[in-house]
């Protein structure tokens, strides 16, 4: 779940796999409020199963807009400052969630890698 003080990495804003030329990697757009980049993240959330009364883990994709001064690239982690608004929309039948934050321009990293290879990812290890 996305909050203040959470590390995300970011992942490219629209990507098409049947015609890679037309796909995104960021966005950048100049409005009003500032300059405001936009790409994914990955969104894990946590939520008790009805039946088994166990916690599952529920991933999928947000659109974030970020506004930021700084040249950001898909791969980068960024940590959450502020959230500044998340909408809820319907595109045909799909939901899409939509956040707004800043972050802190000073807390930027690449993935890290362990010595045994292991990729510490959005807050958790994967193989």
């Amino acid at each position: 779940m996305i909050k203040s003080g959470t590390k995300i990495k970011l992942y490219p804003w629209k990507t098409y796999r049947d015609d890679p030329t037309k796909s995104v990697p960021i966005a950048i757009v100049e409005d009003k409020h500032g300059r405001r980049v936009m790409c994914q993240a990955l969104d894990i959330n946590l939520y008790a199963a009805s039946t088994t009364k166990k916690s599952s883990r529920r991933t999928g994709f947000l659109y974030l807009n970020i506004y930021t001064n700084a040249d950001l690239t898909i791969g980068e982690y960024v940590t959450v400052d502020q959230i500044v608004s998340i909408q809820s929309i319907f595109i045909g039948r799909t939901r899409i969630f939509i956040a707004t934050i800043t972050i802190k321009e000073q807390d930027r990293s690449i993935p890290e890698i362990l010595d045994d290879g292991v990729i510490v990812e959005d807050c958790l290890v994967t193989f």
